[in-house]
């Protein structure tokens, strides 16, 4: 069987999409063209009135967000339009996700809680980049994991190096390093990352 999909889009009068109508249509050997398709979930999306996203069904509802009630960075408040917290759409298993800034507007927590928990925490540099982003929850095991992602840029800002988590590969600018403990490899391996014109990798190739 093949299985054509389709959606219908609707927008607002500032462009703004709004609602969404998905259909399916089925084919097969021994039925025609299918002339009644199912029908799928709608998906409705609501704005405030200066345009922050509200809420989107099957998703997440409601979207709170920052005010003016105190300055960005007093006990984590992120200012105007910055996202406070979300909540999952999801009814059997909900989880809301709280947001905490800086001074500078700058991310510095996210923490999920609900069905289970899960917190992610970000220190960055005095160019308001990221260095270190720590991701801990615990529906993957228990104890909790907990995984680190580290980052370094040079006197441009430009990132050259990004290490992840505990066996993951720590990347050099366009290098990236391999070690392994109690191995080794005879003669070494050069590995080439083809890069497109907005520097991001889409092709790896190995010597010959």
């Amino acid at each position: 069987m093949i299985a054509v999909s389709g959606s219908l889009h609707g927008y607002d009068k500032l462009q703004r999409l709004i609602s969404t109508d998905a259909t399916l249509h089925a084919w097969n050997s021994n039925v025609s063209w299918d002339p009644f398709p199912a029908s799928k979930p709608h998906y409705d999306y609501q704005y405030d009135a200066v345009g922050n996203i509200k809420a989107k069904t099957y998703f997440a509802n409601p979207y709170t967000y920052g005010n003016t009630s105190s300055p960005v960075g007093v006990n984590g408040h992120c200012g105007p339009n910055a996202l406070a917290s979300a909540e999952s759409g999801d009814v059997e298993n909900p989880l809301t996700r709280y947001y905490t800034c800086d001074a500078n507007g700058n991310q510095i927590s996210e923490t999920g809680t609900g069905y289970g928990s899960e917190t992610h925490n970000l220190i960055y540099d005095a160019a308001n980049l990221p260095t270190r982003i720590t991701h801990r929850n615990i529906w993957d095991a228990n104890p909790p994991i907990t995984n680190v992602t580290r980052f370094a840029y040079g006197a441009d800002n430009a990132r050259y190096y990004r290490r992840e988590a505990v066996g993951a590969l720590p990347e050099l600018g366009p290098v990236v390093y391999t070690r392994k403990a109690g191995s080794s490899v005879s003669p070494p391996e050069t590995a080439y990352q083809l890069r497109d014109r907005l520097g991001e990798a889409f092709l790896f190739c190995k010597d010959a």
